[in-house]
């Protein structure tokens, strides 16, 4: 089956023009992987490295954080095939009221949830992706190398600085026990031009949801802010307490709105 002709990916769109190039929104990913790891973070050492903006984290009954580091590998999408890897936290506004199971909020529709998910970085792997989400939705994205190996339960995925190579993280094993469930869409939060933003990510695919393995992130000797970032949120050597694993992901990227 031709993945573009499904009727998930019919829906009207409109150019953007960035630096780069015009870009179609919503940017339409028809075939790729993915790999996120969850992993529990120290509430203060969240807030300190999320900083001044308008968001903190989101807490569970612990008063633990929540930090995801995705792997994407689009090898098919409106815009030219890339490699992706994000580190984010599960955040609410300042002065709203958090949800009460920060989990499960997560897997709800984006118009019924109470958090979103705030971006630290975005390495990509190409000048154009980087251009656009920087310049049309305000992501923190920087090229980089960002060699995956998808093998099975396997995975292996590394950010490298560019040009110069110097490993700014691995993450590698096997994924643990799990079952076959569907996908969650995404609801991400960023600031453009000092105007906090909404971004809605639209998904359409069946993903492995599990233990984390023995899945493990180490960090780099790299001094890069994404290193720095986190060493701060104490994740060298950890591992992850769940992991989401997927091939045949499929999304719609839509265009961001404005936050009031």
């Amino acid at each position: 089956m031709n993945q573009r002709n499904d009727s998930f990916f019919e829906v009207d769109q409109s150019i953007a023009t960035t630096s780069e190039g015009d870009v179609a929104l919503p940017m339409l990913f028809y075939d790729a992987s993915l790999m996120l790891g969850l992993f529990h973070v120290d509430a203060s050492k969240l807030t300190e490295a999320i900083g001044g903006v308008g968001v903190e984290p989101a807490l569970d009954m612990r008063g633990r954080g929540v930090v995801g580091l995705a792997f994407y590998e689009y090898r098919d999408a409106s815009i030219a095939s890339y490699n992706e890897v994000g580190l984010a936290a599960q955040v609410v506004r300042k002065g709203s009221k958090p949800p009460k199971f920060p989990l499960v909020d997560m897997v709800r529709k984006p118009a019924s949830r109470k958090s979103y998910n705030y971006l630290f970085h975005l390495p990509v792997t190409t000048r154009s992706a980087n251009a656009a989400g920087r310049e049309i939705w305000g992501f923190p994205k920087f090229v980089a190398e960002i060699p995956l190996n998808f093998d099975g339960p396997r995975f292996e995925g590394s950010v490298l600085e560019s040009p110069s190579a110097t490993p700014i993280l691995k993450y590698s094993g096997s994924r643990g026990r799990g079952l076959s469930l569907p996908g969650m869409d995404l609801c991400l939060y960023t600031e453009l031009d000092d105007q906090p933003m909404e971004t809605v990510v639209d998904t359409n695919y069946k993903g492995y949801v599990g233990t984390g393995g023995n899945m493990t992130l180490k960090v780099g000797k790299s001094d890069h802010p994404m290193a720095q970032t986190l060493r701060k949120l104490d994740l060298d050597g950890k591992s992850p307490f769940l992991t989401h694993m997927a091939e045949g992901f499929r999304s719609r990227l839509n265009a961001a709105t404005a936050l009031s």
